[in-house]
């Protein structure tokens, strides 16, 4: 059974004159739902069937982040490299290289020497991204999720380190390490219910969560409406109660 019916027969448009739709006018989300690209542009190209974010460029994000009032300067700069360098040696591929060679001294292409603070301060650390000796703490937030999830995480690593750190030293400081690596290793397949010392992942992220909410209770800074941080703590709130991420 066909959909439309024909009311006028014998009608027949030629090849050229024949209109199609044009493309981008839907987006498919990988769960199947299909929403108009304007609508998830107005809902931040946030798919509201099923909550999935979909990636975006810079020009979609800077009319997130500032409202579409922003105007682009010097968009045809480019980088230049004055210094002309050019190292006497060639760099290294870390593919066939674990972090455990690195600091054991096991990399043939450095004479299988013990690392040194420059080592671990420069170009080698970049090869084995894990670690990095720094005087500051360097964190990476979430990538294309909404504004309230780009929120959560600063707001919830302040809460720790900035609010509470000495009892979130205390707790952390009984994990063993190897089992730290093993549910880094696990998450990704098995979510919340990896296991870390004997208790799920569910169990350490509301742990946390009460922790960084308490550090920031005691920051209290408000803002204009009298609010402190605790807010943007709402976003992670919600993946821990319906047990889902956005991963």
């Amino acid at each position: 059974m066909s959909w439309f019916k024909r009311t006028n027969k014998n009608i027949n448009t030629k090849t050229e004159e024949k209109k199609d739709i044009p493309a981008g006018l839907w987006y498919k989300t990988p769960t199947g739902k299909i929403i108009e690209t304007k609508e998830l542009a107005e809902n931040k190209y946030v798919s509201p069937e099923d909550d999935y974010h979909v990636h975006i460029g810079s020009k979609e994000y800077f009319e997130i982040l500032f409202d579409d009032k922003f105007k682009e300067l010097n968009s045809g700069i480019t980088s230049v490299d004055f210094l002309k360098f050019q190292d006497k040696k060639k760099y290294f591929s870390g593919h066939k290289y674990f972090f455990k060679d690195f600091m054991e001294g096991k990399i043939n292409e450095i004479d299988n020497r013990l690392p040194t603070e420059s080592d671990l301060t420069i170009h080698l650390s970049t090869i084995f991204t894990e670690n990095r000796l720094k005087k500051y703490i360097e964190l990476r937030s979430m990538d294309t999720c909404g504004w309230d999830c780009l929120c959560a995480g600063p707001a919830f690593n302040i809460g720790l380190l900035y609010g509470n750190i000495d009892e979130v030293y205390d707790l952390v400081s009984k994990w063993d390490r190897d089992k730290i690596i093993n549910a880094y290793l696990e998450s990704p397949q098995k979510g919340f219910n990896t296991q870390l010392m004997g208790k799920d992942l569910l169990y350490w992220a509301s742990t946390l969560l009460n922790l960084s909410r308490n550090g920031l209770e005691k920051r209290d800074v408000l803002n204009k409406h009298g609010k402190n941080e605790t807010l943007f703590l709402n976003h992670l709130q919600k993946v821990i109660d319906n047990k889902t991420t956005n991963a």
